[in-house]
Order: C-alpha cells, then structure tokens, then sequence
C-alpha cells in the first residue's frame, strides 16, 4: 500500500529494453550506413560523443510523445509503424535543424536522406521483430 504524498514510478522491464535497443539499433544502422555508403554526416567516434547523446535523448523523447513505450500500442503493429514513422521524422528534423550542438549540414544532400532512412528502418524492422 502506497502512502498518501507518495510518488510512485512505474517502469516496466520491457519499457527499459525498448528504449536501450531503440538507440543501440539506430545507433548501430547509422554506423553500418557510415561505413558501406561512406557517409560522413554523422560519425561514430570519441570525437563526436556529444552527437550521439544529442540524436538518443531526441530519439527517447519523441518515442516516448508518440509513445513507442507504452505497451498496450506497442502491441499492435499499426500504432507502431505510425509512431515510428513519426518518431523518426521529427527527431531527424530536429536533429538536422538543432544549431552548434550537431554537424552542419552536408555538401551533398542525398546523406540527409541515408541518415533518415537508416533511423526509419532500424526502428521499423526491430519493431516488426518484437
């Protein structure tokens, strides 16, 4: 019994999995993508580790607005592929257009569309697995 004025959290083991295999399998698509297409927008390294914080905390709260975590949605594959489509689109955008804190754009424009794609994708097969 919980007391009155009490907060009481309620985090689900699976929510905790979802959100540390949403940015690891985006994470891991944005790396496979940078090395078979030679994109240089968005690297992996100890050089950039600001970029990857930036792009997880973008990721986890957009996921958790179209709520990606809440698992009663999650189960049905039609709110997911909507809200990973939607997740995916708003968190490229803001990440592309937060100033100073990520890279400038590229040169060549077809690497904003790998980057948005590599998160689309990832997210979209590693929901369509769960």
């Amino acid at each position: 019994m919980s007391q009155p004025g009490s907060i009481h959290f309620e985090i689900s083991e699976r929510k905790v999995l979802l959100r540390i295999i949403d940015v690891a399998v985006v994470l891991g698509a944005l790396h496979l993508v940078g090395t078979v297409f030679n994109f240089d927008y968005f690297k992996i390294n100890e050089e950039h580790w600001s970029w990857i914080i930036l792009l997880g905390a973008y990721l986890l709260f957009f996921a958790t607005v179209f709520e990606l975590y809440h698992l009663q949605r999650a189960s049905r594959i039609t709110s997911t592929l909507r809200g990973v489509v939607f997740t995916s689109s708003i968190t490229s955008l803001v990440y592309l257009l937060t100033p100073f804190l990520t890279p400038s754009l590229p040169e060549n424009r077809l690497q904003i569309l790998y980057f948005y794609l590599a998160i689309t994708l990832s997210l979209l097969i590693w929901r369509a697995f769960t």
